[in-house]
């Protein structure tokens, strides 16, 4: 299949290309069902911010490993990647492995899928850090005063 441009639209064929995702309005539609199909470590698809990718040639790559994207193959994996808190590198590597758009899902930008809450840990350092530093002026206080 080929744009007016006489250049190949991505397909979701199995094929040893890599595909860009560039424009979103070229993008193939995926329904759940085809998505949910693609659920092995033979052919491992995932959707993220709306955008469906073929993770099988990245999956050795993955810093958490293979297994952590098999878990979530063939379904929405958007609020995992939010969570892990991806940043601009990530974001670009997946534009190279996408294949078309989940149907009926909001595409997502780069800056909807970081995660600006800082995650729950980052609370916990912050509490742990406060209570360090209180602890440390409460005895040097009373160091002084004994």
């Amino acid at each position: 299949m080929t744009t007016d441009d006489s250049k190949p639209v991505p397909t979701t064929e199995d094929s040893d290309e890599e595909l860009v995702c560039n424009d979103d309005s070229k993008l193939k539609e995926i329904t759940e069902e085809e998505l949910s199909k693609h659920n092995s470590h033979e052919a491992p698809w995932l959707a993220i911010g709306g955008r469906v990718y073929k993770i099988k040639k990245y999956m050795s790559q993955h810093p958490g490993g293979a297994e952590v994207l098999l878990e979530k193959a063939g379904s929405d994996a958007t609020e995992e990647f939010k969570q892990i808190g991806h940043g601009s590198n990530a974001r670009e590597l997946m534009k190279k492995y996408c294949i078309g758009k989940l149907q009926g899902a909001t595409l997502m930008s780069d800056e909807d899928l970081t995660n600006k809450s800082g995650g729950e840990g980052s609370k916990w350092l912050i509490f742990a850090i406060l209570a360090v530093i209180m602890a440390y002026i409460y005895m040097n206080k009373y160091k002084k005063v004994a």
